[in-house]
């Protein structure tokens, strides 16, 4: 049994809507886009204010708060004003939505009409799912959403899941740190090699190891030397993938991610 859903969206995969926003009506029934305005297209407010879904339920599986979860339960709020629909919102554990889902899809149950979840959800759940109809797949606002985040919403050429939340993974450093004439001298005495931004994940391990567990900004406390998301059964996963992504899928290695496609030798030891 497939979901009734005919869309998933998904937490990992892809960038905003943007389009044109004029001040408008709705500005005033709805303040916080005083600033923007309506954005013209199928899923403005305009267009769903023209639809009625009175009588009709929706019910969303969706992140815990704040994260994703906030906003989709701000939108459900808007959306019912609008349509008449009644919307329920449920919030999981990021951690949990692939079994919170998975487990009613495998018992041939439904109970969700929308599900979010991560773009390496889409090999399990695709059977379960209806592709995103056409008109939104070619919706303006599509445009502006990079073929990259579109190809991880895809399998076989067909959108399964709908983009809506594009994450990147940035190195952020204190270059008061870095620079800093005595600390780069101690780097050198204790390692051998010059402070400076990491060029290399061994050079990242050596300098979070250098600067973890003493008070290098001065504030009477001692401090690490990173900082990563490393929740366990959580997004832990992501820091593993910025990792794993530098050996197993760079220009020179053809294939999978983990294994090689033709001898599943791991691509990642």
């Amino acid at each position: 049994m497939k979901t009734k859903v005919s869309i998933s969206l998904l937490a990992a995969g892809a960038a905003l809507l943007a389009g044109t926003a004029q001040a408008d009506k709705w500005s005033d029934q709805f303040p916080h886009i005083k600033n923007t305005g309506d954005i013209a297209g199928e899923c403005s407010y305009e267009s769903m204010s023209q639809k009625d879904y009175s009588g009709q339920k929706l019910t969303i599986n969706t992140h815990a708060v704040p994260v994703m979860g906030e906003p989709t339960a701000l939108h459900a709020e808007q959306f019912s004003a609008l349509t008449g629909a009644e919307v329920n919102v449920i919030h999981t554990p990021a951690g949990d939505l692939y079994s919170k889902a998975m487990v009613p899809f495998q018992a041939g149950q439904s109970p969700y009409d929308i599900v979010f979840g991560f773009s390496n959800f889409i090999r399990d759940w695709k059977q379960y799912l209806q592709p995103v109809p056409a008109k939104y797949v070619n919706m303006a606002q599509m445009q502006d959403v990079t073929q990259s985040h579109i190809d991880v919403n895809s399998w076989g050429g067909e959108m399964i899941q709908f983009p809506i939340d594009g994450d990147r993974h940035y190195l952020k450093y204190r270059k008061d740190v870095i620079d800093n004439p005595e600390y780069q001298a101690k780097y050198k005495a204790e390692t051998g090699n010059e402070l400076r931004i990491p060029q290399t994940w061994k050079e990242y391990g050596e300098m979070a190891a250098f600067f973890n567990g003493w008070d290098w900004d001065n504030d009477g406390e001692l401090e690490y030397g990173s900082a990563e998301v490393m929740k366990k059964d959580d997004l832990m996963f992501a820091a593993f993938f910025s990792r794993s992504v530098a050996y197993s899928k760079n220009p020179r290695v053809k294939g999978g991610f983990f294994f090689d496609l033709e001898t599943m030798e791991p691509l990642v030891n």
